[in-house]
């Protein structure tokens, strides 16, 4: 492998194509010290220029560097693929294809693609040589799994250092015997003192004291807790796959082939995992991979549960808003329960980093003149509007995703303070505010691409002043119209306020309305009058009771009417405690806003961030096809199937049987992050989530006293018979003979995200935040119709 990268350091002359087709001759080289992979143009039949490269004095008179501008940060890359795997690439060879003469004919087996960023940008290359090319994605795949080992073993030694931290209560930078019962017993681990003692002389090697007791130091403690983290499973993994004593670079790949599914999996990729994981240089170098480093590549991110290609961005974000599932929060302004909870800006802060598209707020009049926010008829505590909108959504409304960003307001304001609603929106947004007018005559929305980096209002706007029939405004029946101005529209508040009279009515200024445009938000009355009066810019909301009830009444008409236009679900009122429902009842026929209280720590929450995990986390989900396009007729299926429905067009793919093993786990927590307490009991349930005939509960064995490195060794499967609706929620919970048992860690992904092969959970708590180093060890082998 050292070979490999000089050649990589001293670079090759290569072409790199363009996203329109085209291409141009590059240097490409790998930088070690600054792990970057840099590009320039090349003085071999290519002109430079100057935005790509110039020239810079670094020492008077001396030494001038060419500093290049072109890099990709190793530590950004996701994969190197092999041949044509990208946008690009399939535009060259659709090309050459159609016969069309291209500066270059290139062959797929001398190319290769660089994913990069969490957009998963690509970088594609064509190299003069397959031989050149092979060399180009062992050494970058190599730099990838090297830097992610490193990254991982950082973190395990940052946890390990605050065990031994918090174990030593003196302070003495070691561990006498007393200080290690008590880490064991924080570990999660129920041994005999007597076992302990046998480890603690065995680790105890150079002898020192402290306080005039035999004790531990950094070093030893780690030789003490290898020996505790042993896990048999791995070792029988290993067992099968060595030769006399360890894995060779074959029998890695034989491991990688039959048990992961790794099909195209070369020589050279698991040398580069070789030479990446194994810790000792003699091994290394041999091509060998010792237990204990076999043990640590079972824990890497290439046997994530999670499917490497869904943590970057990989749908087709071109397809109209109401294709997608969108990341949605409600009564985003709490930071607990909607009774005496507290608002706060965090609570918007908080949301958007965790990826959410759209955002809630409750506005009403406040005093001097500035609208806040906060929920009525309650005791929650008031924010103001302008402080929302210039802390959070100014500064983070674009932190964790590019794509638009819809504010959904509730406006209970008086004229005068909705003026200043719009005053502050458009002083503080400025350009990220989405202001083109809507096009009467559209037939769909714009795509999250085309309006990436804007923000969306969703409110009520006036009717159009052409005399048209207008939509009836949310909320609003009828008779509750004004018969002021025609600007003016009467709309029930509800609500005293001491900025404003009980009897005031509410009016929608033209201040708001005019940054309304795609998201109007109107009343809906039904299907019918949507499909004859309704337009895709047109936007309802539903409580989750009224939209159960259209699921249960008239299922395909809420599908169909979830292809042309938005909707929301937002919980009941009388969920007082901020509770949740499940999202996937509302997914599963297309709605796109299921608006979730963030703030709480619930099953609910933990499948909808399992939900929002793939498409590189950008908030933005598209929908199965058959949920996207085409009449659906109930009893009218195109072929037949034990669901009861499909699409006429385009019924589900086929169902899935999925074989899981349930192997083992590793260092669990306490409940509620606790270091003290009793050892748990632990023991896991996996549940199944989606369409209604798709329902499963597997529920293991409690493994008494060991939340350390407990070992299930347990069978199920089950059948998905809409795999694209399905979702997969992992609870490890800690077995009580009396009260409610504890919920110690979650992680919930969709089934179609789900790797087979050996694979490791990474655990979280409810709250979405990680738990390190605890997970679940499972092994799953997936059969496809």
């Amino acid at each position: 492998m050292n070979e490999v990268l000089k050649e990589l350091e001293r670079g090759s002359y290569m072409h790199k194509i363009k996203p329109d087709g085209t291409w141009n001759g590059r240097r490409f080289r790998i930088s070690l010290p600054d792990l970057q992979f840099t590009y320039k143009p090349s003085f071999k039949g290519c002109s430079c220029s100057a935005s790509t490269w110039r020239l810079q004095r670094v020492t008077s008179n001396v030494d001038y560097r060419i500093v290049y501008h072109n890099a990709v940060d190793i530590h950004d890359m996701q994969e190197v693929r092999r041949g044509w795997k990208t946008d690009s690439f399939n535009k060259v060879a659709a090309r050459m294809q159609r016969g069309v003469r291209v500066p270059h004919p290139i062959e797929e087996k001398t190319c290769f693609s660089v994913i990069h960023g969490k957009q998963g940008k690509s970088l594609d290359v064509v190299a003069p040589s397959d031989r050149i090319r092979d060399q180009w994605v062992t050494g970058l795949q190599f730099l990838i799994e090297k830097i992610q080992c490193e990254e991982m073993e950082a973190k395990h030694d940052r946890w390990l250092r605050k065990q031994f931290e918090a174990a030593d209560e003196n302070k003495s930078g070691r561990l006498n015997f007393d200080e290690v019962c008590q880490l064991v017993q924080q570990l999660n681990i129920d041994m005999d003192k007597k076992e302990i003692k046998l480890l603690f002389d065995k680790a105890n090697v150079d002898k020192s004291k402290a306080g005039g007791k035999n004790s531990l130091n950094q070093d030893e403690f780690l030789q003490l807790y290898y020996v505790l983290l042993y896990r048999p499973e791995v070792e029988e993994i290993f067992r099968k796959y060595r030769g006399q004593e360890f894995i060779s670079i074959d029998g890695l790949g034989l491991f990688l082939k039959e048990e992961q599914g790794m099909e195209n999996v070369t020589f050279e990729e698991c040398a580069a995992c070789i030479a990446a994981y194994e810790t000792r240089e003699d091994l290394k170098e041999a091509g060998y991979m010792s237990a204990k480093s076999f043990a640590k590549f079972l824990q890497s991110e290439m046997f994530n549960v999670f499917g490497k290609s869904q943590k970057i961005l990989c749908d087709d974000m071109t397809q109209p808003l109401s294709h997608y599932y969108i990341a949605s929060s409600h009564n985003t302004y709490l930071m607990a329960d909607q009774l005496t909870g507290d608002s706060s800006v965090e609570g918007y802060i908080r949301a958007l980093q965790a990826g959410c598209r759209c955002v809630e707020l409750d506005c009403h009049d406040g005093p001097e003149g500035e609208p806040i926010i906060y929920h009525a008829y309650t005791l929650t505590s008031r924010i103001r509007f302008m402080d929302v909108i210039s802390d959070a959504i100014k500064g983070y409304a674009f932190v964790a995703s590019p794509y638009p960003l819809i504010l959904s307001l509730e406006v209970h304001c008086s004229e005068e303070q909705q003026a200043k609603l719009a005053h502050h929106l458009v002083t503080f947004l400025g350009d990220m505010l989405y202001k083109d007018p809507v096009d009467p005559d559209a037939t769909s929305l714009p795509s999250p691409e085309a309006l990436k980096r804007k923000i969306i209002i969703k409110a009520k706007k006036l009717p159009a002043e052409s005399g048209e029939e207008a939509e009836e405004l949310d909320g609003m029946s009828g008779d509750e119209r004004g018969s002021g101005s025609p600007n003016q529209i009467s709309a029930v508040n509800g609500m005293s306020n001491e900025s404003s009279s009980p009897d005031s009515s509410r009016v929608i200024s033209n201040h708001m309305s005019d940054l309304v445009n795609i998201c109007q938000a109107v009343k809906f009355k039904s299907f019918q009058h949507s499909r004859v009066f309704g337009k895709p810019y047109f936007m309802s909301s539903f409580s989750e009771g009224k939209a159960t009830e259209m699921i249960l009444a008239e299922e395909s008409d809420f599908i169909n009417y979830n292809q042309r236009q938005l909707c929301r679900i937002y919980p009941h009122g009388l969920r007082t405690s901020s509770s949740n429902y499940y999202p996937h009842t509302f997914w599963n026929v297309g709605c796109q806003i299921v608006a979730l209280n963030y703030q709480t720590p619930d099953k609910p929450n933990t499948i909808n961030r399992g939900m929002f995990r793939q498409n590189g986390g950008c908030g933005y989900v598209l929908k199965p096809h058959f949920l996207r396009s085409g009449a659906y007729h109930q009893g009218n299926e195109t072929r037949k199937t034990s669901i009861g429905f499909v699409y006429q067009d385009a019924g589900p793919a086929g169902e899935w049987r999925v074989e899981m093993r349930l192997v083992s786990g590793s260092c669990l927590p306490k409940p509620k992050g606790k270091l003290d307490g009793e050892v748990v009991d632990p023991y896991v349930q996996v549940k199944l989530y989606g369409h209604s005939k798709d329902k499963f509960k597997f529920k293991s064995k409690f493994i008494h006293n060991n939340g350390f490195n407990p070992h299930w060794d347990e069978k199920f499967e089950f059948v998905a018979r809409v795999p694209h609706l399905a979702h997969l929620l992992f609870l490890v919970k800690d077995y009580k003979t009396s009260g409610k048992d504890d919920c110690l860690a979650a992680y919930s992904l969709p089934l179609t995200c789900l790797q087979s092969g050996y694979r490791c959970i990474r655990l979280e708590d409810l709250s979405g935040n990680p738990l390190f180093p605890a997970c679940i060890f499972i092994h799953t082998i997936i059969k496809t119709n």
